[in-house]
């Protein structure tokens, strides 16, 4: 009888002990940095020259290499295209032409964040990748006035970075194309 796979399991006590160690810290509740948890975090991103953006860490579900979206003709032009991730057909979104950014237009091949809220996911093009931080809600302050795109914002945080509101975003139906060609 062949047990495929499982024949290539370390039998050595000290092999054992080291795959329970790695299984007992897959375990363990999300990790905390300066006493808090990965939800208190935001990855940060630059979209044009100096605008700074946040997106809580449990919004994202993957941080994807530069890549070409493949664009879809008939959308408005807050869809930057689409792409294939592990079999699945994924929205690309520019929030440029949702915000009022400027300068327009991204690199020719441009960083991806696979953002989620429930069964919604999308992707957004960003400039640049910048690294995180903690929020704190104290340093969090509505924005001054309501521009175009506002309501994608949670707020400023430290006067310096537009904390995006990932929910608001997915779920607007104002960007949900749903318009049949023929």
């Amino acid at each position: 009888m062949s047990w495929g796979h499982f024949s290539r399991m370390p039998r050595d006590s000290t092999s054992q002990s080291l795959l329970l160690e790695r299984m007992r810290m897959l375990e363990r509740p999300p990790r905390l940095i300066e006493g808090r948890a990965d939800s208190d975090l935001m990855v940060l991103f630059r979209l044009g020259d100096r605008e700074r953006y946040g997106v809580l860490h449990g919004s994202i579900s993957a941080i994807l290499p530069p890549q070409l979206p493949t664009p879809v003709p008939c959308t408005p032009p807050f869809i930057a295209g689409v792409i294939n991730h592990q079999g699945e057909i994924i929205t690309v979104l520019d929030l440029k032409a949702l915000l009022p950014l400027n300068p327009p237009g991204y690199r020719q091949l441009a960083p991806l964040l696979l953002i989620q809220d429930g069964s919604r996911i999308s992707a957004i093009r960003i400039d640049e990748l910048i690294g995180e931080q903690p929020v704190v809600p104290e340093k969090l302050v509505p924005l001054p006035n309501r521009r175009r795109g506002s309501h994608y914002i949670q707020g400023i945080h430290a006067g310096q970075i537009a904390l995006l509101d990932i929910p608001a975003l997915l779920n607007d139906s104002a960007l949900q194309v749903n318009e049949q060609v023929t």
